[in-house]
């Protein structure tokens, strides 16, 4: 890929934003969290019971918030994800590399619709969809992924493979039949296989 080529297909760039009220509703869980330890607490203190049950009892309370906040990491980024030609970067507010992976080794995968999860050189990244602008955005991130992924020629094969489909979706008779489909899929097969 020339340089004139390279400098026609600008990065990627998607902002990323934890979704609106997340804080609110963490600092909610967490201040039931403290309340629900204190009253365990306050408790066991009158009915005479040991302090090391006290301290148990609090102390689950502490690990199941502990366990939120840590498990709820996909919706706190913030910053921005860049995918270049080379690379899948993480990008913090200021404009700093938090992680980054060669696009080539980077998988792409959307679990349940709401987390999307970066995986390459045995580095795992999950970001849920909330973090981004809009539901397109992960669309427009899987895109650019594959694209970037397939190399120089991805996007002569794609689009190939769409203007060949919107031509013959085009030239369909209103009433065809279903041998025209399964036609239609075996040469979606066809332009697949030489994606591979």
């Amino acid at each position: 890929m020339t340089y004139r080529e390279k400098a026609a297909r600008p990065p990627a760039r998607f902002d990323l934003r934890p979704a609106t009220g997340f804080y609110a509703a963490a600092v909610v869980v967490t201040l039931l969290g403290v309340a629900v330890a204190a009253l365990l607490a306050w408790g066991a203190l009158q009915h005479g019971e040991p302090p090391t049950a006290v301290l148990v009892r609090g102390g689950g309370v502490f690990v199941l918030v502990a366990i939120f906040w840590l498990g709820s990491s996909a919706y706190r980024e913030r910053g921005a994800l860049v995918v270049d030609d080379e690379h899948v970067s993480l990008l913090d507010p200021e404009g700093r590399l938090r992680w980054q992976l060669p696009v080539a080794e980077t998988s792409f995968e959307l679990r349940g619709g709401v987390v999307v999860v970066l995986r390459g050189r045995g580095e795992v990244r999950r970001l849920s969809t909330r973090v981004f602008q809009t539901d397109a955005e992960v669309d427009r991130l899987a895109q650019a992924l594959v694209i970037r992924g397939l190399g120089e020629s991805a996007d002569e094969m794609l689009r190939g493979v769409f203007s060949e489909l919107s031509a013959a979706a085009q030239s369909l008779p209103a009433d065809h039949d279903q041998a025209s489909d399964a036609e239609m899929d075996a040469r979606l097969d066809r332009q697949l296989e030489r994606l591979d």
